[in-house]
């Protein structure tokens, strides 16, 4: 027995061995035969919770209370009975959940994406074929740059760097 455990058993149970718990009960008394001095202290706490404890009395429940408990239950229905049979399928969507609605997200963040992206690069492609520099449209290329270097707002590629 630890003197930790010991306070535990005290804490718990209160300072009377017979509350303490059988299985510990020769063990807590053989520690308290060899300490008696240092459990003095903690028995005497609790001894005194334990006599405010006992003291305490509980008011028996008046009539009224016992009969207005007492038709409450009456009036009270039984819940009807659980049906106990095969569960229906699960639809799809219910089936699906969380990842379902994921994927839908992804989804529709991806068509906003791309549509945020064609509202930009189109009208850029569109100046490019009126310029008659469709042949220059590629992946690698800049739309509004055509084959002699010149741009279509009129400046060519080397002034732009030279004057950067």
């Amino acid at each position: 027995m630890t003197p930790e455990r010991f306070a535990e058993i005290v804490g718990a149970y209160g300072s009377r061995p017979d509350r303490w718990p059988q299985a510990e009960r020769d063990a807590a008394l053989a520690f308290m035969e060899r300490n008696p001095d240092a459990i003095g202290k903690l028995r005497a706490e609790a001894s005194l919770l334990d006599g405010l404890l006992d003291s305490s009395v509980v008011a028996p429940a008046s009539r009224e209370l016992r009969q207005a408990i007492l038709q409450a239950a009456s009036m009270r229905q039984a819940a009807p009975a659980l049906k106990v049979g095969p569960r229906p399928k699960p639809t799809l969507w219910q089936r699906a959940g969380f990842w379902g609605a994921g994927i839908v997200g992804i989804g529709l963040a991806g068509a906003l994406a791309g549509a945020m992206t064609l509202a930009v690069v189109v009208p850029m492609i569109g100046q490019a074929y009126d310029e008659g520099d469709a042949h220059n449209l590629t992946a690698f290329n800049d739309p509004l740059q055509t084959v002699d270097g010149q741009t279509v707002d009129g400046q060519t590629m080397n002034e732009q760097t030279v004057d950067e």
